[in-house]
């Protein structure tokens, strides 16, 4: 990630639940492409068994998708909310079909002259949003570490911190955002 230009305000380690989703991601991605290097992680480095390591992945796409529905409620409730029409506000609503960059929303104009953003923002809505997306991670992990056992999620936590969180970061407004690029199934070597 290039280093951010002068007068703008550091990047902080993304939340817990943006941490875990790219995991999810990354393991789906692995998982297609190249098993060996899933099983490498989950069964090798972490120690779960065959049969604990599906149920982590079951509930990392649960996870994946409890996520995608809160994101596709928030872009209907802001749509049907502003009356956001696809001719008028088009960029906008491809903003917000957006997978990862749906925050950053042109200027469109409320009738008081805000933008739709600041609306959003003086009203808590992100805020509210941030504290859906934590509240959904705070479930999985409890779940995971009823179902793999505590001593190996925190196993598998200190991975994701070690090799995920590092390659993620938040703006210090949560404008931006840097998600990891997976690597191509030809660069994955082989140990």
């Amino acid at each position: 990630m290039p280093p951010l230009p002068l007068g703008t305000p550091k990047a902080i380690p993304a939340p817990d639940w943006m941490v875990w989703r790219a995991f999810h991601r990354r393991l789906e991605l692995y998982q297609r492409e190249s098993p060996t290097k899933m099983h490498a992680i989950l069964v090798e480095r972490v120690g779960l068994t065959d049969s604990e390591s599906y149920v982590f992945d079951t509930a990392g796409s649960m996870y994946l998708d409890e996520l995608v529905l809160i994101e596709d409620h928030v872009r209907h409730e802001i749509s049907s909310r502003f009356m956001l029409d696809e001719r008028l506000h088009g960029p906008l609503l491809a903003s917000m079909r957006s997978k990862f960059n749906w925050i950053r929303m042109p200027p469109a104009r409320t009738p008081d002259g805000r933008t739709v953003n600041e609306v959003l923002s003086a009203e808590g809505f992100f805020v509210r949003l941030e504290e859906r997306r934590q509240s959904v991670f705070r479930a999985h992990w409890e779940s995971l570490a009823e179902s793999i056992g505590l001593f190996k999620l925190v196993r598998l936590e200190r991975v994701i911190k070690k090799e995920v969180a590092p390659s993620l970061r938040v703006g210090a407004r949560a404008e931006r955002v840097s998600m990891p690029r997976p690597v191509p199934n030809d660069q994955i070597a082989p140990k």
